[in-house]
């Protein structure tokens, strides 16, 4: 793979022209939130942290209803997506966090 590349799971190498990031709390098991607060954020992959803090699991998934992928804290995942903003989280109980990086 060429320095400054990463693989999507179709294993083709894409360019990193820039990345977003950020933390996104306030996840509850009530409570479904898009992970960056903004109306679209275009990219090709996500990389997904359930922050090590937490007290409990967070659930990923693309829809209200079908948050069902599970990461306990420190748990790690790759999404390969083309918007960030169509992947939502909740919590399984209490307020929890994810962290993001976005590839564009």
């Amino acid at each position: 793979m060429e320095p400054g590349t990463t693989g999507k799971l179709s294993g083709r190498a894409q360019p990193v022209i820039g990345t977003y990031n950020g933390m996104r709390s306030g996840a509850t098991n009530v409570t479904v939130l898009q992970i960056p607060l903004t109306s679209q954020l275009p990219c090709f992959e996500v990389l997904l942290q359930a922050d090590p803090d937490n007290t409990d699991d967070v659930f990923v998934g693309e829809a209200v209803g079908d948050c069902r992928i599970q990461m306990e804290p420190g748990d790690v995942m790759v999404v390969p997506i083309n918007d960030a903003n169509k992947i939502l989280i909740r919590a399984a109980a209490g307020t929890q966090t994810i962290n993001w990086l976005a590839m564009r």
